[in-house]
């Protein structure tokens, strides 16, 4: 067994082994991290472009909501403006029968 100076060496050497293992050992843990992190970003970009997908249908929807709910709106008020003439129309008519009415009773 060596002693002094050369069994501090050898034991210095030990050390550095024991701690270049440790060390190669904790890289490879890193490298196994990188790949779990790798599929999970691969996973989130899948997502991120099925979503993107999805914005892009429902923004199209929404335009064709929009321009049905523009139209639907027109029609609207096209719908109400004659309904007012209808009843302002029956409103005429309804004075001019009373009138025919009184008339008739009149010269009866």
């Amino acid at each position: 067994m060596p002693d002094g100076f050369e069994a501090e060496v050898l034991a210095a050497l030990k050390g550095l082994r024991e701690g270049q293992d440790a060390l190669r050992a904790e890289v490879a843990g890193l490298r196994e991290d990188v790949h779990r992190v790798d599929a999970a970003l691969g996973m989130v970009r899948a997502d991120v472009a099925a979503v993107r997908e999805e914005l892009g249908d429902l923004r199209g929807e929404v335009v064709v909501a929009t321009t049905l709910a523009a139209g639907a709106e027109a029609r609207a008020d096209a719908t109400r403006e004659l309904l007012r003439e209808v009843i302002k129309t029956q409103a005429a008519h309804g004075r001019r029968l009373g009138r025919l009415e009184d008339r008739g009773r009149e010269g009866a």
